[in-house]
């Protein structure tokens, strides 16, 4: 049986347990998957090249935060216009 010092939860048959919470984890996010895939897809089409146009970790962070941004507004927006 694996004994772990660093991890408790993981000592004498929390491996279940660990199991567990990460079956229960996954069930909590999949229904979120085909819509995570198609913003992943719309944001590979919205690229030059399939390349991404800014040098550096931390704008690319920022160009995938403004898409995912702008993105959520749209959303947004069609959302409250079709309520109105």
């Amino acid at each position: 049986m694996y004994r772990s010092h660093c991890h408790p939860h993981l000592r004498l048959g929390g491996e279940l347990v660990l199991q567990e919470r990460l079956r229960d984890l996954a069930q909590l996010v999949y229904p979120y998957r085909a819509d995570s895939e198609s913003v992943h897809s719309q944001f590979d089409l919205s690229l030059w090249n399939r390349r991404m146009i800014a040098c550096g970790v931390e704008r690319q962070k920022l160009l995938l935060l403004g898409f995912a941004l702008s993105q959520k507004a749209t959303s947004h927006q069609l959302h409250l216009s079709k309520a109105a």
